[in-house]
């Protein structure tokens, strides 16, 4: 992947980004939150979680809301087979640590552990659980000739990958790879099981193969599961909507969260259950409400506890701030930043990752020294919204030649003709064809949903939340044995120290290219 910027200028320091951005002075410079890009990651973290796919979105998507439904089917297909090869590989792992466990077998793997050396032991442990999920998976790519060692061409990397050496790199992009000796390399291949014969043009190759592979699976979710973004968010919105829309004031929305409150809170066995829990862990005076009858449901059964979670966390985070930063509320968004940055940083996504520590970074940074700038954000928050910036960008192209390459000069051109082409389009509407100036797409999905219409599919959406939730409360053994409890931001928390440090190391590493000597600025003109 190219640095950003890493053309060379226009011979009269004309017409090129760069001679454009030479007069910026960076430290005077605000970086403000991109709306529309957090929101996407965020909606997209959801999506590629494995437990919601099987549990939520495929049902949802092949019965109640039918949407793409062959599509589905086979992503669902997919994602179990792998969520089977995990378990498959934990119990493998357990059944070996519990031969370990025996006198005489434990005394023979000290033996083999003696003439092995613990690295080679370890390493050795490790290949042996990947095998046993790969076979189940079969995800590889193509398989590699020159690798003796890696039978069925399996090329992909261990699901259980939060453990790693520390010698085990990330990277992120192909120039990294190429500034690693031959060596280095060698030592990357071998931790990852791959051949390590070959010049160093072959071993940047065949790396750069695995990192990418790494990129996609990750423990809980996969990146490789993607939904139009326009459906997507509309998809979480409408599911919003019906869930807690009533209580948050949305025009047409219901409240399905009350219904499954106030059903808990009637539920006698539940409640029974609840204070049986609570003598024998010597707990008194707790009374019963529905928040409280809500907790003794996600202790009783693992599928509600992830299920409510999905709604009232998941579902909420990814929609209420930005629903409330276009009517001109930034405060939502503000206080919600630290737990979207763990909801975005556990998914299997390392770039994103980085963006979003960057920008929870900012907001601290503002908080205790820029208070002023958090307050002008505030206050400018419906203007300071990048949707505008890309749809903007999609009308330049219009102006442009298709084989146009657009260069500074293009964009200033055609910007400037924009203000104009709007205004005069407006005018169109308004007096040739007696149109309505649209809502903001919030308002009008809200409309849409709450239209005779959608009547029929509201009330089938409702009714399979309240059921799903309520079978689930009641300690469906299905459903548990189906999803095991899983807190997906106590994850990214406990991950946090190891991404901060990779952060830092990346950080460091561009410092150190942009300190580095390199080509001065092209010449003035004259």
């Amino acid at each position: 992947m190219a640095d950003p910027g890493a053309g060379t200028p226009a011979a009269d320091g004309q017409g090129s980004w760069e001679s454009a951005l030479l007069p910026l002075n960076l430290s005077s410079i605000t970086i403000a939150w991109a709306k529309l890009h957090i929101q996407k990651h965020a909606a997209e973290s959801i999506l590629q979680e494995k437990g919601f796919i099987v549990n939520i979105f495929a049902p949802l998507l092949t019965t109640v809301l039918p949407h793409a439904r062959k599509s589905w089917r086979a992503v669902d297909k997919k994602v179990r087979a792998a969520l089977d090869a995990t378990r498959a590989a934990r119990a493998a792992s357990a059944a070996q640590a519990a031969l370990a466990a025996t006198p005489q077998v434990g005394a023979d793997a000290a033996a083999e552990d003696d003439e092995l050396g613990d690295d080679e032991v370890e390493l050795e442990a490790r290949r042996e659980c990947n095998d046993a999920a790969l076979d189940v998976l079969n995800l590889g790519g193509a398989a590699d000739e020159s690798d003796e060692d890696d039978e069925g061409g399996h090329a992909e990397r261990a699901i259980e990958n939060l453990g790693e050496e520390v010698q085990r790199q990330h990277f992120y992009y192909k120039r990294e790879l190429d500034d690693l000796e031959p060596d280095e390399l060698r030592a990357q291949l071998e931790l990852r099981g791959k051949a390590t014969q070959g010049t160093k043009a072959d071993l940047v190759e065949r790396l750069w193969v695995m990192v990418q592979e790494e990129e996609k699976v990750e423990e809980g979710g996969d990146q490789s599961v993607k939904m139009n973004l326009h459906r997507l968010k509309q998809l979480l919105l409408h599911l919003m909507l019906r869930w807690d829309g009533k209580t948050l004031g949305w025009k047409g929305g219901a409240s399905v969260r009350s219904l499954i409150v106030e059903q808990l809170e009637d539920d006698a066995d539940l409640q029974a259950a609840f204070y049986a829990s609570c003598a024998r862990r010597s707990v008194v005076g707790v009374a019963w409400s529905g928040e409280v009858a809500v907790a003794a449901a996600c202790d009783r059964s693992s599928f509600f506890a992830n299920f409510w979670r999905f709604f009232e966390v998941e579902v909420r985070l990814a929609t209420v701030p930005y629903q409330s930063w276009v009517e001109g509320d930034l405060l939502r968004f503000l206080e919600a930043l630290p737990s979207i940055t763990l909801q975005v940083c556990a998914a299997p996504k390392p770039l994103i990752r980085k963006y979003m520590l960057l920008n929870m970074e900012r907001l601290l940074h503002y908080k205790d020294k820029h208070p002023d700038v958090l307050k002008f954000i505030s206050r400018n928050c419906k203007r300071l919204d990048e949707e505008d910036v890309e749809l903007t960008n999609a009308l330049l192209g219009r102006f442009c030649h298709a084989r146009q390459v657009a260069d500074i000069d293009t964009y200033i051109h055609v910007s400037g003709l924009l203000g104009g082409l709007h205004q005069l389009t407006a005018e169109l509407d308004a007096r040739a064809f007696n149109r309505k100036p649209q809502a903001s797409e919030h308002v009008r999905l809200r409309d849409l949903y709450s239209t005779p219409s959608w009547k029929e599919s509201n009330a089938v959406l409702d009714n399979w939340i309240l059921d799903t939730a309520l079978r689930a409360a009641a300690g469906d053994a299905q459903l548990d044995a189906a999803w095991e409890r899983d807190d997906r931001f106590k994850r990214a928390l406990d991950n946090m120290p190891i991404w901060e440090g990779q952060l830092e190391s990346w950080l460091k590493t561009k410092r150190r290219r942009e300190a580095a000597p390199g080509p001065g600025p092209a010449p003035a003109p004259g």
